[in-house]
């Protein structure tokens, strides 16, 4: 004995072996995105410790250039140019338009000269502040620095400074001289630091990282920028430095540098680049694996629908191909048998053979309709009128289904450019589903009317009704109410569709309404009236 193994249990095992495979190729994709992730972030953390401390290694260059340029071209230039000045007045003349231009430079630095000779203070700007006064006046009797080149000095209170030293005169005394340091004079010297030659040596990445690709700020003792340049290479990776000068060196305490350099330039600082990274095509491809996962997923839930959808439809096929037949084979069988008693019970069965051979010739006919679904229609079209079509139609109808009143109204002589066998099974089968969905006993309602453009007809019944919600879905192949899934009433869910179908493939148009009574289902089909130009309209 053959046994077939149910075709659900084999679409269900392919399903799962598929998704293996999708979830498989996921994870090792996922896999190598992680892996190339990992060295993606390992790659950016060398490459800013590499930044961080080409960074450094920048700033102490600058520091180191930065104290030397001020230190000797600086306060030594000023001081050897007014050392042997006899007064602030002719110090300041040193400096002056017929100095040398490295004098001029260095006497940015100065914001008046002094000159302390034990009796009197000699000042080139002015009135000096109490507090400067009395901070020369204390350096002037503490000459302890009096072999120093320069020293570097602050009042306590305002914070004004000066460079000092002390001069030996013919008679044995000692004289207090110097200037009043203008912190401003220090650009000139910061620029000069950075002009000479890149803060970073030659060999690095071949001398083609130079001071035009580092954010360089100098900040005064109280964090205010003194000097700033390319700040758009200011950066988490900078490096601090605070200047920590010798006294001779002329610079205060409390200065400092800030130098972080452009993040782009790291691949040529290491030797060979950086690693090409791969992240973007593996997180790309892992991108595409997700949406291959989950249009899968989406395609066997939907085969899975197809496939429920189909069993229905076989099983409900089955179910209203089984009863005409056995009511057929039934009577046939009384009839040839010699069961009936009289001619009446004779008429009775061979009206329930014509009925049942009917609605199995319909129900056939709807197979074969919506089984050439995908398949152009092919239409004998011409121009009919309506009336005619509709009375047989409904007149047979009232015939099989006595217990139903099958009431017609037609407005004139309505004519629409029509198919009549294809209008006759659409009209078959609204009058079909009014009648098996409505009550014993119901009214069902068949009108027609027309004009110069199209033709109107309208089956009504008084059935529960179709919900709004669903009145878009019913048309679909298969499709039926949850309330018909749940009870004995026969159906395959094919009649609408195929009255779609043909009315579509008529360049017409179906839609369903609520009766004006507000009970039961209004089904209105709109027809051309005449010939329509151009192609058939099929879906």
């Amino acid at each position: 004995m053959l046994r077939f193994r149910p075709q659900s249990s084999a679409i269900n095992q392919r399903t799962v072996a598929i998704l293996g495979l999708l979830l498989a190729c996921l994870a090792f994709t996922a896999t190598l995105g992680w892996q190339a992730w990992q060295a993606q972030r390992s790659n950016a953390s060398v490459a800013a410790s590499l930044i961080h401390d080409y960074s450094a290694l920048a700033a102490d260059e600058f520091e180191r250039r930065f104290t030397t340029a001020l230190s000797n071209y600086g306060h030594r230039t000023l001081v050897k140019a007014i050392e042997n000045a006899n007064s602030a007045g002719e110090m300041q003349a040193a400096v002056g338009p017929g100095a040398s231009e490295w004098v001029r430079s260095a006497a940015a630095l100065s914001a008046g000269f002094f000159m302390h000779d034990g009796v009197q203070l000699d000042m080139s700007a002015g009135a000096p502040s109490n507090d400067l006064v009395r901070l020369i006046t204390d350096l002037r009797q503490n000459d302890d620095d009096f072999f120093a080149p320069f020293q570097l000095a602050h009042t306590e209170s305002s914070g004004e400074r000066v460079i000092y030293l002390f001069r030996a005169e013919d008679d044995g005394s000692r004289v207090l001289f110097g200037y009043v340091l203008d912190p401003a004079g220090f650009r000139g010297f910061i620029e000069r630091s950075l002009g000479k030659r890149p803060l970073l040596p030659e060999s690095a990445a071949d001398g083609r990282v130079n001071n035009d690709m580092l954010f360089v700020e100098v900040l005064d003792p109280l964090k205010r920028p003194v000097y700033r340049v390319n700040p758009q290479f200011e950066n988490a990776l900078m490096a601090v430095r605070e200047f920590t000068p010798d006294p001779t060196d002329g610079i205060p305490k409390g200065y400092s540098v800030r130098i972080s350099l452009d993040p782009h330039v790291a691949s040529q600082l290491i030797i060979g680049g950086l690693p090409e990274t791969r992240l973007p095509i593996l997180l790309a491809a892992l991108a595409a694996s997700v949406m291959l996962l989950v249009s899968a997923i989406l395609l066997f839930i939907r085969e899975a629908a197809v496939m429920k959808l189909r069993e229905e439809f076989v099983s409900q096929v089955s179910h209203e191909l089984r009863t005409p037949l056995t009511q057929i084979r039934m009577f046939a069988e009384t009839l040839l048998l010699g069961r009936a008693r009289n001619p009446e019970e004779e008429r009775r069965s061979l009206t329930i053979i014509d009925r049942e051979s009917r609605r199995l010739s319909h129900l056939v006919e709807n197979v074969l309709r919506i089984s050439k679904v995908s398949d152009e229609i092919q239409l004998d079209s011409g121009q009919e009128a309506l009336k005619p079509l509709l009375e047989d139609i409904a007149a047979t109808a009232q015939s099989i289904h006595p217990t139903v009143t099958v009431q017609l109204s037609v407005a004139g002589e309505p004519e629409a450019w029509i198919d009549r066998n294809a209008l006759r099974q659409v009209v078959i089968n609204l009058l079909d589903n009014a009648i098996k969905y409505g009550p014993d006993g119901q009214t069902v309602t068949v009108t027609a009317a027309g004009n110069d453009e199209t033709a109107t007809l309208a089956v009504e019944d008084q059935g529960p009704g179709i919900p709004e919600s669903e009145r878009k879905r019913v048309w679909s192949t298969f499709y039926r109410l949850g309330r018909e899934r749940d009870t004995a009433i026969g159906g395959t869910g094919i009649g609408l569709a195929v009255v779609r179908k043909l009315i579509k493939a008529m360049r017409g148009e179906c839609r369903i309404e609520t009766p004006q009574s507000g009970l039961g289902t209004r089904v209105v089909i709109e027809l051309p009236a005449h010939a329509p130009s151009g192609p058939g309209n099929d879906e």
